[in-house]
C-alpha cells in the first residue's frame, strides 16, 4: 500500500508511494547537470520534492516526465537543507540506481497537475530573508495597455 507524502520522515527507507510528478528541473554548471529533480503531488494535494544525484540524473531524466503518474519504489529520504526550498515538506526523496520508477497510465483526476505555494503579495516583505521557501505571488492584472514604441 502506497505511503501518504504528509507521513513521509527523514532518514527512513519506504516501500512505495504513487503520485504526479508536476514539476520536473535539472540545475546544471558550465553546462554540465549537477542533479535531477522532480516535484511530486498526490491526491490530497501535499508534495514533496525527489532528487538524483549526477550519477543517476541523465537515468531519471529519461524516464520521469512532467505531467505524469508514478509508482516509486524503495527509497531512503533525507532532510531537505537545500539553499531554496521548492516545497514545506521537510524531506526530500533519496532517488537513486536502486529506486524503481514505474509509470502509471491511469492519472486519478483528483491529483493536481500543478502545485503552487501562494502568498498575497502584502505577506511577501513580512516574510523576511530568513524564509527559504520558494512562494509564488498571487496577484492580478489590473490593466492592459498597448505597446507603446519609444526611441532611447
Amino acid at each position: 500500500m502506497a505511503i501518504h507524502l504528509e507521513n513521509i520522515k527523514k532518514y527512513v527507507f519506504y516501500p512505495l508511494i504513487q503520485a504526479r510528478v508536476c514539476r520536473v528541473w535539472i540545475p546544471k554548471q558550465n553546462g554540465q547537470a549537477t542533479n535531477f529533480n522532480c516535484l511530486f503531488v498526490n491526491r490530497k494535494g501535499d508534495a514533496i520534492q525527489g532528487s538524483a544525484k549526477t550519477r543517476d540524473a541523465g537515468h531519471f531524466a529519461s524516464i520521469i516526465t512532467e505531467g505524469d503518474y508514478y509508482e516509486v519504489k524503495n527509497f531512503y529520504t533525507f532532510e531537505n537543507q537545500y539553499m531554496n526550498i521548492v516545497v514545506s515538506h521537510e524531506v526530500v526523496i533519496d532517488l537513486k540506481s536502486d529506486t524503481k520508477v514505474t509509470h502509471l497510465d491511469s492519472v486519478p483526476l483528483s491529483i493536481p497537475r500543478y502545485y503552487f505555494n501562494f502568498t498575497d503579495f502584502t505577506h511577501v516583505l513580512k516574510k523576511g530573508k530568513e524564509s527559504q521557501l520558494l512562494t509564488d505571488v498571487l496577484s492580478r492584472l489590473k490593466a492592459i495597455q498597448s505597446i507603446e514604441k519609444i526611441l532611447v
